[in-house]
């Protein structure tokens, strides 16, 4: 739960995750508060060259973008190459960690965060990669249920 909280930053901003972060310890036994002391999500060593943070981004929006990859890098990378910079980074540290969620997990909070932005242009790629991963239509159903329950509220 911790590692989609922190994977919904991305696209939620992060005053929002810090108050859903905040939500969700609030409601943990002390037990689990005791490990979430200890347990750390190690996103990259302390010795990773940015270039080999970059070149695992780059890798992770590639997979993410297949075909595409390269146009959608150009068009960023146009529009704003910090803003790509930036992407890069997210990719290696935080959307790449597949510590504790698989990359079809992952997908699956990508396109619920998306969904619940309603930001269609880029749930396109993200559903078509979920799909390819493996992702159901009942999958689908319950995210579409989860988004519907979250925007009610």
């Amino acid at each position: 739960m911790r590692s989609a909280i922190t994977k919904s930053l991305i696209f939620q901003g992060f005053p929002t995750i810090i108050n859903a972060s905040s939500d969700l310890y609030e409601i943990l036994t002390p037990e689990v508060k005791a490990i979430l002391k200890t347990e750390v999500d190690i996103y990259y060593r302390n010795d990773t060259t940015m270039e080999e943070l970059y070149e695992k981004g780059y890798g992770v929006f590639k997979n993410v973008y297949k075909e595409r990859s390269n146009s959608v890098a150009t068009y960023m990378t146009e529009q704003n190459h910090d803003l790509f910079n930036h992407c890069l980074y997210m990719y290696a540290v935080v959307i790449g960690n597949y510590t504790h969620l698989s990359v079809l997990e992952t997908h699956y909070v990508m396109v619920l965060n998306l969904l619940l932005k309603e930001t269609n242009v880029q749930l396109e790629n993200h559903l078509k990669n979920f799909i390819d991963l493996g992702g159901t239509e009942e999958e689908l159903k319950d995210i579409n249920t989860i988004v519907e329950a979250i925007k009610a509220l």
